[in-house]
């Protein structure tokens, strides 16, 4: 274990309150490793809407929080990414101030490259969690062309880090940004706290009767309303299905293409939207269902986050085949839930259909699933495996004197 002075600058996207799989396992791992004794830093950008200023810092340590977070202002998004000019003074800032032994950047984040002009942040060693490749989608036409002005930053950044951390073998095999670094690639999947129990209110319960609807047949999905994640296709899989309501939680750039298509379809009595979702709701929901469907159908949908809390409460879950994707290793097929071919609504029907007509059956992969996340992918591992990278990274410097 690195001595408790041990200093690590977290670089990240956004974080809590923002909702996300990076940043729900940023704040996480950022817990786990302050119990482990290493001091975390954090700095990522401000989730709130553009023109109001963000907070700096958070002060107090509650529950092993990491209390040294720092979110920059974010004057636009664009091709999802926050722009903040002042991101690169920030880095700076905190590096003078906390003198980090290690950063930890978490990828893609495109104001993480400002570490490459600093002369301070290039003398420390740096760890890159490559959460997911920035693909040249067939889907998304602006990240089709804005990928070549990336690309270019993106493997001075790799060329330039001691470690990379990929979160499955799957998706270090098949991703072509880390070809060429597989000698310094680490395999670490995300992980989630098991035993977290959100307090949740009668409240909560009535909100979730009421998304319900009183239907015995119950899937939730849990997504960003974006292209990559293949809701449309679960829309369509609606119409299949009988007797079944499917709540969808989460907002993004497909919300109003996504209520059109339920009004075309004329299934808006099987389909609930919920754009904002307070955590003891979301649990509420997990804790209700009958299963998580996920029909993500890009790359881009590395791991999925959502995956492992289904597998917290106990819920099966029904994914797509995407090739070179670690979803297909998170979730194993007919043991703790279904993967079918993608774009297929159908055949995903089909397989929802198995779990919500087989009660009996959906306990058991809900309870296999809980068992593999306690043994595969619970935090506390999970962060002590990264900081057996720190350490190493601290044994390679003291050779090196």
């Amino acid at each position: 274990m690195p001595p408790a002075n041990k200093t690590i600058l977290h670089v990240g996207k956004y974080y809590p309150p923002a909702r996300g799989g990076m940043e729900y396992f940023l704040a996480a791992l950022g817990k786990s490793l302050e119990k482990l004794g290493t001091r975390c830093v954090i700095l990522a950008h401000n989730h709130k809407p553009t023109g109001e200023v963000a907070d700096r810092t958070t002060t107090g340590n509650h529950d092993n929080e990491p209390s040294r977070i720092y979110r920059t202002p974010v004057l636009v998004t664009f091709a999802y990414t926050p722009i903040s000019p002042s991101f690169p003074i920030w880095i700076n800032r905190v590096l003078k101030q906390y003198k980090p032994d290690i950063i930890h950047i978490h990828m893609p984040n495109p104001s993480a490259f400002w570490l490459l002009n600093s002369p301070r942040a290039r003398r420390i060693p740096w760890v890159i969690h490559w959460h997911s490749d920035v693909l040249p989608s067939v889907h998304d036409k602006w990240l089709k062309s804005l990928y070549r002005f990336y690309r270019p930053f993106e493997k001075r950044m790799l060329r330039r880090a001691k470690y990379v951390i990929a979160t499955s073998k799957a998706y270090m095999d098949s991703s072509d940004a880390l070809s060429s670094w597989h000698q310094k690639c680490h395999v670490i999947p995300l992980g989630i706290d098991p035993y977290n129990q959100q307090q949740t209110s009668s409240g909560d319960m009535k909100t979730a009767n009421r998304l319900w609807n009183g239907a015995e047949a119950r899937v939730l999905c849990i997504a960003r309303l974006s292209y990559y994640k293949g809701l449309p296709d679960l829309l369509n899989a609606a119409r299949y299905l009988r007797n079944t309501r499917i709540v969808i939680v989460g907002t993004g750039e497909q919300k109003n293409e996504l209520h059109r298509l339920a009004e075309d379809e004329d299934i808006t009595e099987k389909i609930a939207f919920v754009d904002e979702c307070e955590e003891p709701l979301k649990a509420v929901l997990l804790d209700t269902c009958t299963c998580l469907c996920l029909p993500s159908i890009e790359r881009t949908e590395a791991f999925g986050m959502a995956l492992l809390e289904a597998m917290a409460h106990a819920k099966p879950t029904v994914i797509c085949d995407i090739p070179g994707s670690g979803t297909g290793w998170v979730v194993q097929d007919g043991e703790t839930g279904y993967i079918v071919p993608m774009q297929r609504p159908r055949e995903l029907a089909h397989a929802i259909d198995k779990l919500t007509s087989d009660p009996s059956k959906a306990r058991a992969m809900g309870q296999a699933g809980r068992q593999r996340l306690e043994s595969e992918f619970s935090i506390h591992g999970v962060a002590t495996r990264i900081n057996e990278i720190y350490n190493r990274i601290s044994q390679d410097a003291q050779e090196e004197l």
